[in-house]
């Protein structure tokens, strides 16, 4: 759209509709002032190269300020792109329409009877590693119906276990940030 003040073309497509008629009254109400003063300019203008001189600075600023007035709604609009990956060990994993992202820990024993660890606590946990040996740690994140192995270990003690779930809960800290963040499209794990 383009609105034409005293003869003068401002082009406001960039601009979406219902401003372009406010944009322009604002425009108008402002540079009115200084429209009648250009034109006082005109009708004054003399001979003399000092007044030719002076004229010319003002209609220089004049002009600027059309330019400044009239780019003033381009610089506000951002966009930004909505695609959110997730890198961890060279495979990818996009999250741009992840409704729900969790994480679970799961415990395979020995004689290969699973176990959920979400819950455990350090007395459950030493129970579980007087009756075996070790206990394969699984801490998975998941992301909607796909998971994925964040942290896979055989562990024989709690402070091994205990690492296990402070990484994990740091990497879906990470996740959650990256997440709120609309500026970052890409989160590389450690």
């Amino acid at each position: 759209m383009a609105v034409l003040i005293y003869g003068i073309p401002i082009c406001l497509s960039s601009l979406p509709e219902p401003y372009c008629k406010e944009f322009a009254d604002r425009v108008l109400c402002t540079l009115t002032p200084l429209i009648n003063d250009v034109i006082l300019m005109f009708q004054s203008v003399t001979a003399s190269p000092l007044s030719s001189v002076t004229f010319a600075r003002r209609t220089g600023v004049f002009l600027l300020i059309i330019v400044m007035l009239s780019l003033t709604g381009c610089g506000s609009t951002k966009v930004y792109n909505s695609s959110k990956t997730v890198v961890y060990n060279n495979n990818t994993y996009n999250l741009s329409n992840v409704q729900r992202i969790g994480s679970r820990v799961e415990g395979t024993l020995p004689s290969g009877d699973k176990v959920q660890l979400q819950q455990i606590d350090k007395k459950g946990f030493n129970a579980l590693l007087d009756e075996n040996k070790f206990v394969q740690v699984t801490a998975y994140i998941e992301l909607d119906d796909q998971d994925f192995v964040y942290r896979n270990k055989q562990v024989k003690s709690y402070s091994d276990y205990s690492k296990i779930l402070k990484s994990q809960s740091s990497a879906m800290d990470s996740i959650n940030k990256f997440m709120a963040n609309k500026k970052s499209t890409q989160l590389k794990l450690k």
